[in-house]
């Protein structure tokens, strides 16, 4: 029998830094391996995906980054 664990309801710093180690380094490795004709995804998506890596909320995960990051923020937001 699996059980899932329940998402955190807080976002530290160190699960941000977490977030966003697997966030670029699955951009870059996701860039090399796509295979030709199939479609990129978004560096919002690779975020999310990175987010549920380690069970965080992704709404809260993007709430924290605006707030210390905002740079990357808008970039995985697509406004950059």
């Amino acid at each position: 029998m699996l059980s899932c664990a329940p998402e955190k309801e807080q976002v530290t710093d160190l699960d941000l830094n977490r977030v966003l180690e697997k966030w670029s380094k699955d951009r870059i490795s996701t860039a090399i391996a796509i295979e030709e004709g199939k479609k990129l995804p978004t560096d919002r998506e690779l975020f999310i995906e990175a987010c549920k890596v380690y069970r965080l909320n992704p709404e809260i995960a993007f709430q924290v980054l605006k707030s210390k990051e905002p740079k990357i923020y808008k970039l995985v937001q697509g406004e950059i």
